[in-house]
C-alpha cells in the first residue's frame, strides 16, 4: 500500500507550473514527451476556459485539494464557459470519468516528473544508481504486466525505464523508489517481450501514449530553477525549502537526532477523542467499501476535522502539509486499506515524522486496526526503512518456507520490529478471522523468531 498523504514537493509543483497551455482537439493531439511543456485537456480550445482548468488542476498539486475539491471547481468553471458536449455521450458515468481522468493524470504525471527530477539528482545517483519499480498496493484489478515488474530493480540507464517508467496508463498508480543495487531475490532483468510492440506498435503492459519518462525531457531544467530559486532565500529557508526535495522517500537521507519534543498542549478530552476516532473508523469503512482510500483527520488540541474525505487516486490519499508540517499542530490520522495491510512506510515517513503529526491510524475491513504513534528513535526512520523493508521480505519468505504463507502482514512484522527498535510505539488489533487463522500457538514461535530478527536488522542501523 502506498500512503502518500498527496503532500506536493517542489519538483512536482515546479514542473506542472512550467508548462504552456495548449489547446487541442483530442486527446493524442500531442504525445510523450511533448507533455511535458504542454497543459492540454482534450476538447478545450478556448485560452480562458484552459485556464481555469488549470488553475483547479494546480490547487490539487499545490495545495492536496481531493478529487470531491476539483469536482466542484471542475462544473463551476463548465457553467461558466457554457463548455458542453465534453463528453461525447453526457451520461452521469462519462461525465464522471472525464472529471477523474482530468484530475488523476495531471496529479500522477507531475508526481512522476518531480520525483524523476529527483532520482535523477548526481548526488543520490552517486549513492542510488539503481531504481525499483513499485505497484501500487490496494489495487483491486491490477494490471498483470505492472503486477509482474514489481520489484524489478534495474540501473537507472536502462533502456526499459525510457519507456515504463511510471505511470504506464490512465489510473495507473505505480512508481519508482532508488536503491544502492538489487538484493539478492530481486529481478534484475525485465520480463521476456517487454520491448517488443504489437501489431498496434503497444508495448506490453502500456497504454497508448504512455510510454515515455515523465519529466525527463525538462529535468535538468526543473533542477535549475530550484537551485535558483533556494539561493535566494535566507540561510533557513533555503535549507526548508531544499529538505522538501527529499519527501517522497526516494532521496538519500542523513540520520538526524530527534527534534527536541515541543511544549506540551492541552489536548481535548479522552472520551471526545474515543468518539472521534470512533467516528472517523465508521466514515473511513463505510466509505472505503468502493475500494479507495478515505482519510478522516482531526486537531486533538480543539477537536477539529481538518480534513474528511478522498483523493480520489488508488491507493493514495491526502492531508495538506500546511497542516502536517505545523508544530503546534497536534494531528490523529485515520484512513482505511482496502488490502486491510498494516501501516505503510509512507504511512510512518510522510505523516508521522511531520512536525504536526501525534498518531495514524490504519482500518481493514476485515476488522483490522494498526496505530503507531513517534517512538524516541523515529528521527532514525529514514535510514533504517530500506533494510527494515529488505528484512521483512526476506522473513515472509522464510516463513513460507515453513508452509506459514502471510504475505499480508509484511508490513505488520516490520512495523512490530521498529516498535522494538524503539522508531514507532505500535498498536495491533487483528480481525478475529485473521487472527484466528494466522497467530494460534504453533506458529506463534515462528512468527516471534521473525520479528526478532527484522528488530535485530533495524537496530544494527542506529548509531550505538
Amino acid at each position: 500500500m502506498l500512503f502518500d498523504l498527496n503532500q506536493p514537493f517542489t519538483e512536482q509543483v515546479e514542473f506542472f507550473r512550467r508548462k504552456l497551455n495548449l489547446g487541442t482537439k483530442r486527446w493524442d493531439d500531442i504525445r510523450h514527451g511533448q507533455h511535458d511543456r504542454s497543459f492540454v485537456v482534450a476538447g478545450v480550445m478556448k485560452a480562458d476556459l484552459l485556464e481555469d482548468l488549470r488553475r483547479a488542476v494546480d490547487r490539487g498539486i499545490a495545495e492536496g485539494t481531493d478529487i470531491n475539491e476539483f469536482r466542484k471547481d471542475f462544473w463551476a468553471i463548465v457553467e461558466k464557459h457554457g463548455w458542453h458536449g465534453w463528453t461525447g455521450d453526457e451520461s452521469d458515468a462519462r461525465r464522471e470519468w472525464r472529471i477523474r481522468t482530468i484530475f488523476e493524470t495531471n496529479l500522477n504525471a507531475s508526481y512522476a516528473a518531480g520525483r524523476y527530477a529527483q532520482l535523477t539528482d548526481p548526488d543520490l545517483l552517486s549513492v542510488m544508481p539503481y531504481w525499483r519499480y513499485v505497484h501500487a498496493d490496494g489495487v483491486l484489478s491490477p494490471r498483470p504486466q505492472h503486477l509482474a515488474w514489481h520489484g524489478l530493480v534495474l540501473h537507472h540507464k536502462h533502456p526499459f525505464w525510457n519507456t515504463h517508467y511510471p505511470p504506464n496508463g490512465w489510473g495507473c498508480g505505480c512508481t519508482v523508489e532508488a536503491t544502492e543495487g538489487p538484493a539478492d531475490d530481486d529481478a534484475t532483468e525485465p520480463p521476456e517481450g517487454w520491448n517488443e510492440p504489437d501489431a498496434r506498435g503497444r508495448l506490453p503492459g502500456i497504454d497508448r501514449g504512455w510510454a515515455y519518462a515523465p519529466g525527463k525531457s525538462i529535468t535538468d531544467e526543473m533542477r535549475g530553477i530550484v537551485a535558483d530559486k533556494a539561493g535566494k532565500y535566507p540561510e533557513e529557508l533555503a535549507q526548508d525549502f531544499l529538505a522538501e526535495m527529499e519527501k517522497g522517500g526516494i532521496t538519500p537521507r542523513k540520520a538526524v537526532t530527534p527534534e527536541p519534543t515541543p511544549e506540551t498542549f492541552e489536548l481535548i478530552a479522552p472520551e471526545k477523542m474515543a468518539k472521534l476516532d470512533g467516528d472517523a473508523r465508521t466514515y473511513v469503512l463505510n466509505r472505503g467499501k468502493d475500494g479507495f482510500e478515505y482519510a478522516v483527520a482531526y486537531d486533538a488540541r480543539t477537536g477539529k476535522i481538518i480534513k474528511k474525505g478522498t483523493s480520489g487516486l488508488k491507493g493514495k490519499v491526502g492531508i495538506p502539509n500546511k497542516y502536517t508540517q505545523d508544530r503546534n499542530m497536534r494531528i490523529v490520522a485515520h484512513h482505511n486499506h482496502p488490502s486491510a495491510s498494516s501501516l505503510s512506510l509512507s504511512d510512518l515517513y510522510d505523516m508521522l515524522s511531520q512536525r504536526g503529526v501525534i498518531r495514524v491510524v490504519v482500518h481493514g475491513a476485515d476488522g483490522s486496526q494498526f496505530s503507531a504513534t513517534k517512538g524516541k528513535n523515529i528521527g532514525y526512520l529514514a535510514k533504517v526503512a530500506e533494510a527494515a523493508s529488505e528484512a521483512s521480505a526476506t522473513q515472509i519468505a522464510r516463513l513460507a518456507q515453513h508452509g506459514l504463507h502471510v504475505p499480508l502482514e509484511e508490513q505488520h512484522l516490520r512495523n512490530t520490529a521498529l516498535s522494538r527498535a524503539g522508531i514507532i510505539e505500535y498498536e495491533a488489533k487483528l480481525g478475529d478471522i485473521r487472527s484466528k487463522a494466522l497467530y494460534n500457538e504453533r506458529d506463534q514461535a515462528l512468527i516471534e523468531s521473525a520479528i526478532d530478527e527484522i528488530a535485530a536488522v533495524i537496530e544494527r542501523k542506529l548509531p550505538k
